[in-house]
């Protein structure tokens, strides 16, 4: 195969001309446990192109017996059908080799200039995990088929044999091209290369009841949609409540918002809600941001205040609720030892303002807590210092 190849780009080299500085590199990245998607970076933009032969190998430690099986999840070159050649175990490692070929179509493909341009996704049956995978040129020896390595072509007259070969991978560390007994790879990199790259991710309050989501991608390609979701503690019971969907393609910072309205009712306390972000490839491959969380409160966006602090005879509280028309305030006054030494409850309305007498027996100089309850739930709590 290898020499067929050959004689294929010396038959077209009279056709090269406009193609001369074009060529691509090739990486792999680890999507899952038992997937991993192999990316094309071209140093030029190719526009509605065809391909005549795409060759892949992609090799993981030797695993005997358990050796897995793979097959084609997702293709993204529609004018190339995928042939799997016979795996081979060569040094430790075993050889997974796929050839694309042309198969008769007209639909072309478009890869952005310096870009992770997706090219095709591959299952392995093996779900255990695979190790460290790599995207190779070729095996120790060549291999008994010889044809274990990484070649771009071009169809289209003026197109050809467009391979990197001075730098064939790129990513993490890739080993230079060198030569049959030394060959070049690349492992799997991480899922930073996937399809969209977050640059902030910010939740805020809108109003006293509303949330309000924005985040920026640096970048996006082939990205299909995002999933937001919400979750009263951050660790689970996540739930879909909106879908966004994104712009797709990009290479230049894009900024999306939605509201997650009337989140807080105003019945409790205080409420904590947490959100996250998924991003959904078109493959339906996804990637999670960070989770961010917002504390609602009966107070909305203001303090609660008392003064003056330190105290002789009483002091002023103000608990400014958003709606103070049916809630009940208890204020409970608690010693250093824990003791509850003077408790009183006060209507909503009254408590934006309220005047607590502290001339009443058991109440000496020294600290205490004002502990100050909605409805029950804790509100908030603060230090009062008295000085007789």
């Amino acid at each position: 195969m290898k020499r067929l190849l050959i004689l294929c780009v010396a038959l077209v080299g009279l056709t090269t001309v406009s193609f001369a500085q074009t060529s691509v590199q090739g990486t792999v990245v680890n999507t899952s446990t038992n997937r991993v998607s192999v990316y094309s970076k071209p140093n030029s933009a190719l526009t509605n192109q065809l391909f005549s032969n795409i060759l892949i190998t992609l090799s993981i430690a030797d695993q005997g017996a358990g050796n897995p099986t793979v097959t084609v999840d997702s293709n993204y070159v529609p004018n190339i059908s995928w042939e799997a050649l016979a795996p081979q175990t060569i040094a430790g490692r075993t050889y997974y080799t796929f050839n694309g070929a042309d198969n008769g179509l007209t639909t072309g493909t478009n890869w952005e200039a310096s870009k992770n341009n997706k090219t095709i996704t591959f299952l392995f049956s093996n779900a255990n995990g695979l190790g460290t995978v790599q995207l190779n040129d070729e095996s120790p020896t060549g291999g008994a088929n010889g044809q274990m390595y990484w070649y771009v072509e071009l169809l289209r007259a003026g197109g050809g044999d467009i391979t990197n070969y001075t730098t064939k991978f790129y990513g993490n560390n890739p080993v230079p091209v060198n030569n049959e007994s030394s060959p070049s790879f690349v492992g799997a990199q991480s899922v930073a290369i996937l399809p969209v790259l977050l640059q902030s991710f910010n939740v805020s309050k809108q109003g006293t009841s509303d949330a309000l989501l924005s985040w920026t991608t640096s970048m996006e390609q082939n990205v299909s949609h995002f999933i937001l979701e919400r979750s009263g503690n951050g660790n689970n019971s996540w739930s879909k409540f909106a879908e966004v969907k994104a712009k797709g393609n990009s290479n230049t910072p894009t900024t999306y918002s939605y509201a997650d309205v009337k989140i807080y009712d105003g019945a409790s306390a205080s409420k904590v809600v947490f959100y996250r972000i998924r991003s959904i490839d078109l493959d339906g491959q996804e990637k999670i941001f960070p989770v961010r969380s917002l504390k609602f409160s009966a107070t909305g966006a203001k303090e609660i205040s008392l003064y003056p602090n330190p105290v002789k005879d009483g002091f002023t509280l103000s608990v400014p609720l958003v709606s103070p028309q049916n809630a009940k305030v208890r204020l409970n006054l608690i010693s250093r030892l824990g003791q509850v030494v003077n408790s009183r409850e006060v209507n909503g309305t009254s408590i934006a303002n309220y005047y607590y007498d502290i001339k009443t027996p058991g109440v000496v100089s020294g600290e205490y807590m004002l502990q100050i309850l909605l409805d029950g739930e804790v509100l908030d709590t603060k230090k009062v210092i008295v000085q007789r």
